[in-house]
């Protein structure tokens, strides 16, 4: 398992695999082309020396003159040993006329048994022994010449060529070996230096330039797509870095960037012992605009908005979007004066209506301050102090408002309340109170305004300017209207099956008429609580219709052809006149009761009042007055001539379930 986990670990280089694979191929090769080579040159050298062998033999053979030769002993001697001599025999004699004459240089212990050989190696004594018959004319008798051949000499020949032949092969595959390994080392070496350019690529240090020299084209095209990788991600984490840094949609700085330079605005104001003041602004009504006509709308609202509030600050301020309609501003050494002198210029340019995909939204905005290093010496407490403060400002209807330490508290609460609306309607917490609206010329009760309660668990009875704006900020609005307007319309339709001729008043938001499907969705509800739209009326403000004139006429006018009475509540308090009020498909005007209360101590209000019942009268409009709480106010009012009366002067809201006592009470009778 060692030798093997071995062998796989070099396979998983580049020249380990080579080497491999050559020693692999060298190691079965090379001992079948060796052995092939060898059984060749052995058998070349065999047979060559038996020729050479049978050649020498027959040589002397042809020298040989029988008849001369027989008897002369001497001289046959001298050819033997000359034969042995030249020949480099082993052995050498003649068999004349039966007697053997044996050469005197040869081993006779070696040579004693003669005995002719076939092949090469024959009888193992290392001798290679040959003879040939030499017939004579003058005699009937052969003469034998017989030599020995010494075959040592050829088998030193073919290990000295078995030895070449190993060196060779071993020279070669170590100069084959050598020359991989150089080769693959022109390969692997440029293959490492980019793998160290690709290591600081992924771990982003991608400044330095891929250069790679190399004989190859394959490598060389390998490192030139690696540069232009490493060049397309430089560009593209550029790119990444500057979206990173931005809000898509506006361009503005993002949360991310405003976070670092708070920090930079803090380090800096610590070590020169400045200031500077930290603005959190939200926008007001842009969750209506961004349901109501979609999110295109406000997208390019948004746009608009932060273009404009980049021209309002210095180059040193500056101003993010931290997210949906918050933006944060930095003011660089900032006093008050210089804060509210930002505040209103932002204030103005924001409140300018904007002509957005055909039509004209305005919004507003609500800011908090906090200063560095008066409420805080970190990001996290001036960011909770700005917002509080933000929360504040918006509650009170301020453009502005700086943290102090009571607010605190009261955002807290405000908070808590927030998250716990969120289940009122879910608990049926939320109870629907009614008031009366009397006609004053008989005092009798003609009908019910419906107002909305919260019995909050533990806080108790709420009402509703402490909640009806957690209900829009929470995106329940929508949803509070509806379950006001169906139990309402449900009482109302109970209580005129006992005989009673009641119609009931409903408040619907500015966010109610941003919806297209609003007026569908009244006339459906209606439907199913079974009341006739010609007892219902929809009470809103002068300045909700303001706000979005064409869309709320559009769907004001669907209700008001379908008989529901629209009514213009807290008139006087907005910024429109009865001329324009005639355009609009309005019913009845409901008088402020700040008018109505505080007439007996300002004349010139009481002067009001009649003028607004008489040209309303002359436009063709009923008339309500708020706030009557006294004889004096419901005998003035009557002898103005206005048609309904409403205030605690009549009844203070009660439950649905005291309205019949209430009508008793009041001698309505039940109609036949």
């Amino acid at each position: 398992m060692g030798l093997l986990r071995i062998i796989t670990r070099i396979k998983r280089s580049l020249l380990g695999y080579l080497l491999f694979w050559i020693l692999c191929i060298y190691s079965g090769l090379f001992p079948l082309v060796a052995m092939g080579i060898f059984s060749v040159i052995e058998k070349n050298s065999q047979d060559l020396f038996i020729k050479n062998s049978h050649v020498i033999l027959q040589t002397f053979v042809e020298l040989l003159d029988g008849t001369e030769l027989r008897g002369a002993e001497s001289r046959l001697l001298d050819m033997l040993d000359n034969a042995v001599f030249v020949g480099d025999l082993s052995y050498a004699d003649m068999i004349v006329d039966g007697r053997v004459i044996t050469s005197n240089l040869i081993d006779q212990e070696r040579t004693k048994n003669f005995r002719e050989d076939r092949g090469f190696g024959e009888g193992g004594d290392q001798i290679y022994f040959v003879s040939s018959l030499l017939y004579s004319e003058n005699s009937s008798s052969a003469i034998i010449m017989r030599f020995g051949f010494d075959e040592n000499p050829v088998e030193e020949s073919i290990r000295n060529a078995y030895l070449r032949a190993s060196f060779f092969f071993v020279a070669y595959m170590v100069s084959t070996v050598l020359v991989l390994v150089v080769a693959a080392r022109k390969v692997t070496l440029p293959i490492s230096k980019l793998r160290v350019n690709s290591q600081f690529i992924a771990s982003g240090q991608m400044g330095k330039r891929i250069d790679i020299e190399s004989s190859f084209d394959e490598v060389r095209d390998l490192a030139n797509d690696m540069e232009k990788m490493r060049s397309e991600i430089v560009k593209k984490s550029r790119i990444l870095e500057k979206s990173s840094n931005r809000d898509f949609l506006t361009q503005l700085p993002n949360r991310l960037v405003f976070s670092q330079r708070l920090q930079e605005s803090i380090c800096f104001a610590k070590d020169n012992n400045t200031s500077f003041a930290l603005l959190i602004m939200d926008l007001d009504r842009f969750k209506e605009i961004n349901d109501g006509l979609g999110h295109q709308t406000g997208d390019l609202l948004l746009q608009r908005l932060s273009l404009s509030m980049l021209g309002a600050i210095e180059i040193a301020d500056f101003v993010g979007r931290l997210s949906g309609d918050e933006f944060a501003i930095i003011l660089n050494k900032a006093d008050s004066k210089k804060v509210e002198s930002v505040c209103v210029r932002l204030q103005g340019l924001i409140r300018e209506p904007y002509k957005v995909n055909d039509r004209t939204v305005t919004v507003g905005a609500s800011f908090g301050v906090a200063f560095y290093p008066r409420h805080g010496s970190n990001e996290k407490d001036l960011m909770r102090h700005a917002d509080i403060a933000m929360y504040h400002a918006k509650k009170r209807g301020l453009s502005f408002s700086v943290f102090v330490e009571h607010q605190d508290e009261d955002i807290l609460r405000q908070m808590q309340l927030r998250s716990d609306f969120q289940c009122a309607l879910p608990n049926k917490e939320l109870q629907v109170y009614y008031q009366p609206k009397v006609r004053l010329v008989d005092q009798k009760i003609s009908g019910f305004e419906a107002l909305v309660r919260w019995q909050h668990p533990t806080e108790g009875l709420i009402q509703p300017d402490d909640f009806l704006l957690l209900a829009e900020q929470s995106g329940l609005i929508n949803d509070l209207t509806f379950y006001v307007l169906r139990q309402a319309t449900a009482d109302t339709a109970r209580w005129r099956g006992l005989g009673y001729d009641v119609n009931i008043a409903v408040n619907i938001a500015p966010k109610n008429l941003t919806r297209d499907a609003f007026s569908q969705q009244v006339l459906d509800l209606i439907g199913e609580t079974g009341l006739s739209a010609k007892h219902i009326e929809l009470e809103l403000t002068e300045n909700d219709i303001l706000d979005e004139p064409v869309q709320a006429i559009r769907i004001l006018e669907t209700l008001h052809k379908k008989e529901i009475k629209i009514v213009v509540d807290d008139y006087g308090t907005g910024y429109s006149s009865l001329t324009y009020l005639k355009k609009l498909p309005i019913s009845i005007l409901k008088i402020d009761k700040s008018f109505v209360m505080e007439m007996q101590q300002d004349d010139d209000n009481s002067e009001i009042i009649k003028a607004s019942i008489l040209m309303a009268h002359n436009i063709g409009l009923l008339v309500v007055a708020e706030g009557v709480e006294s004889e004096d106010a419901m005998r003035f009012l009557k002898s103005c001539g206005c048609d309904w009366g409403q205030g605690y002067y009549f009844s203070k809201p009660v439950p649905g379930s005291a309205i019949l006592g209430l009508l008793e009470s009041f001698g309505v009778r039940m109609q036949p």
